[in-house]
């Protein structure tokens, strides 16, 4: 009966230092785990913030495609009316300058034309 008793004991300390052992290595990982649970988020993220940047440039770029149309593609463009004529506009700004320069004369030749008469 002793013997019976002696190993009824001995099985009851092995299963408290088993579950010692276990809660001693969950504490160990627990310890652990925030640094380690740190780096994996930071990984996660990292992840994340490329599919993000990944799928804006492909968004961005249907819309850029639709929208602009500057490359080696131009002469394939149909040529419709513009709202600027640039040939027009420069000849007016020409104009406008000619008319200036030719008022300016008039107005020096009309001064020297009163100052010679008043020399007289």
């Amino acid at each position: 009966m002793e013997h019976k008793e002696k190993n009824i004991q001995e099985a009851k300390t092995y299963e408290i230092k088993e579950e010692q052992e276990t809660l001693a290595e969950e504490n160990q990982e627990k310890e652990k785990s925030p640094a380690q649970k740190g780096k994996v988020d930071f990984y996660m993220e990292l992840v994340l913030f490329f599919i993000l940047g990944v799928l804006l440039g492909i968004a961005i770029k249907t819309i850029a495609v639709k929208k602009i149309t500057i490359g080696f593609d131009d002469y394939k463009m149909n040529i419709q009316r513009q709202d600027y004529d640039i040939n027009q506009l420069q000849a007016k700004l020409v104009n406008k300058e000619v008319k200036k320069d030719q008022s300016e004369n008039q107005a020096k030749k009309k001064d020297s034309q009163s100052d010679n008469n008043l020399k007289k």
